[in-house]
């Protein structure tokens, strides 16, 4: 009998990985209805992953395992980013993304424009100049406060109306970004 692989994008694994890692546990039915995938092809996805020992099932739902997380955080490396941090404010919820190393020979609009197609409503980048970032104080603290910035990173906020689009707006981004600063 020929084996029954499921063919899983970049974008569907970390995403799934992405809302597992945030949310802790959630079932076939809130991946479903969050990703947007049907639930068939999110119960494939559960039961492949599961099969290789990324996620951990029950019936209270899909959990991270160890090497889950390893694998979550191997992905965001091979994308650049070093770190991720979700906001909501104001009706708008976002998840932000630290690139350590800034554009390399992307210009800012490029960046924008991966967002939006990816699902983003909103982009914020910026810069660290003068080991200081320039924005909003209250978000310039935060993000300040949570991440280890340094000279020349670059920090790229997606926002939407819901946490999956933003996300979704900045992995696409993060896709563009890698791939410019892997092939210079």
């Amino acid at each position: 009998m020929k084996p029954n692989y499921v063919r899983l994008s970049l974008e569907e694994l970390a995403l799934i990985l992405f809302l597992l890692e945030t949310y802790g546990k959630l079932g076939r039915y809130a991946l479903s209805k969050l990703t947007g995938l049907g639930e068939g092809r999110v119960r494939n996805l559960i039961r492949r992953l599961a099969e290789v020992g990324y996620i951990e099932v029950s019936k209270g739902g899909s959990k991270l395992t160890w090497k889950g997380h390893r694998l979550y955080d191997y992905i965001l490396r091979e994308l650049r980013v070093e770190e991720v941090l979700t906001l909501s404010k104001g009706g708008k919820e976002g998840v932000c993304f630290h690139f350590k190393g800034g554009l390399k020979g992307l210009r800012i609009l490029e960046v924008r424009d991966e967002v939006i197609r990816g699902g983003g409503e909103e982009a914020l980048i910026m810069e660290v100049r003068g080991g200081r970032l320039i924005l909003l104080p209250s978000l310039t603290a935060l993000l300040e406060r949570s991440m280890n910035l340094n000279e020349g990173d670059l920090i790229l906020v997606s926002l939407a109306k819901d946490l999956v689009r933003a996300f979704k707006g900045a992995l696409r981004a993060a896709v563009r970004i890698s791939s410019v600063s892997t092939s210079t």
